[in-house]
């Protein structure tokens, strides 16, 4: 990930300026994985606002190398130390490290996973989340599909080519599970309240129960669980 390409515009044009729902969720998640006061990392943490979050539950590190980031970090997440340079860190340091729509930016995503894996303490778990092609959201959205309209994604690999390079990383798979279906309309003849009361009802009741528990392939995005052994 390039500092210089993710700028205020990219993050506003984005929604991803501003805390939102699905970071909720994602923190709740996040609290199932380790124990309170557990050292944490986010790892390309953008504005802050995931980072802000796990500060709440964790000592929490948040590591980024966008300028307009760092600058925003530092206003909205004041209670986690800033990392600008991962390599600045010491092997073994995090019970957690998230990773939540970073991966598919890096042209060489099993770099970033090895990089994961050295800051991990054994036993440790990384949860990332990417967009999955072979996902419901893209099989109904085709060209339109929201991973698409973003040019700095480079690395939009499939449900088992992810999988692979966590093994290259040295990171075991727990399980995977998806986010659901939230980009509507996906259809011109259904009207958008009915599909967000049917095909969004998956997102909602993971949401409701704060878990992630639907087959992979049920969503736009992938969410991997693994672990360092």
């Amino acid at each position: 990930m390039e500092p210089g390409e993710y700028s205020r515009d990219y993050y506003e044009g984005n929604d991803q300026d501003d805390d939102r729902i699905a970071l909720w969720h994602y923190e709740r998640l996040a609290r199932r994985l380790a124990e309170p006061g557990s050292r944490v990392l986010d790892y390309g943490a953008g504005t802050g606002w995931l980072a802000r979050r796990l500060s709440k539950h964790f000592i929490t590190d948040a590591f980024e190398p966008s300028a307009h980031a760092q600058d925003a970090i530092t206003l909205n997440a004041p209670h986690a130390r800033l990392q600008t340079r991962s390599s600045d860190i010491a092997s073994e340091t995090y019970d957690l490290v998230t990773s939540l729509h970073v991966l598919e930016h890096v042209p060489q995503p099993s770099e970033a996973l090895s990089e994961i894996h050295r800051l991990l303490r054994r036993n440790g778990r990384a949860f990332c989340v990417v967009p999955n092609p072979d996902g419901w959201g893209h099989r109904l959205k085709g060209n339109a599909w929201f991973a698409y309209t973003d040019p700095t994604h480079v690395s939009l690999l499939s449900r088992e080519e992810w999988v692979r390079t966590f093994e290259r990383a040295r990171l075991s798979i727990d399980r995977l599970s998806t986010d659901g279906l939230w980009d509507f309309p996906y259809s011109r003849h259904i009207p958008k309240a009915l599909e967000m009361c049917t095909l969004g009802a998956f997102a909602g009741l993971q949401l409701l129960l704060g878990r992630a528990f639907f087959p992979a392939d049920w969503g736009e995005c992938l969410l991997v669980f693994a672990s360092k052994s």
